[in-house]
C-alpha cells in the first residue's frame, strides 16, 4: 500500500479518480484499475454508503494515508456520482 500512496504523491496529481467499495470489512487500498482507458485508485471503505458516511471516511482515510490535511481533499462530483471523488 505504501507504494501506491508514494506513486500518488510522486505524480503530484491534483485529481485522483476513485473506484470505491463501501461497506467493506476494513478500509484499504486495493491497487490501481483501468476503466474506459482511465486509471482509478480502488478503495474499500468500512463505512456504509448512506448519509455521507462513506464519503466522510474516504476523505479521512486518504488524508491520513497521504499525510495531508482533510481540507486539501475535495469531492468534485454530485452525491450520486460513481467512480470519482
Amino acid at each position: 500500500m505504501k507504494e501506491i500512496f508514494d506513486s500518488i504523491q510522486s505524480r503530484k496529481q491534483k485529481k485522483i479518480l476513485l473506484k470505491v467499495r463501501a461497506g467493506a470489512k476494513q478500509s484499504s487500498v486495493d491497487g490501481w484499475i483501468i476503466i474506459n482507458d482511465k486509471e482509478y485508485l480502488k478503495l474499500s471503505i468500512k463505512s456504509p454508503p448512506e448519509k455521507g458516511k462513506a464519503n466522510k471516511e474516504i476523505i479521512e482515510y486518504l488524508a491520513e494515508e497521504l499525510a495531508i490535511p482533510k481540507s486539501d481533499i475535495e469531492r468534485v462530483c454530485p452525491s450520486k456520482c460513481v467512480n470519482s471523488l
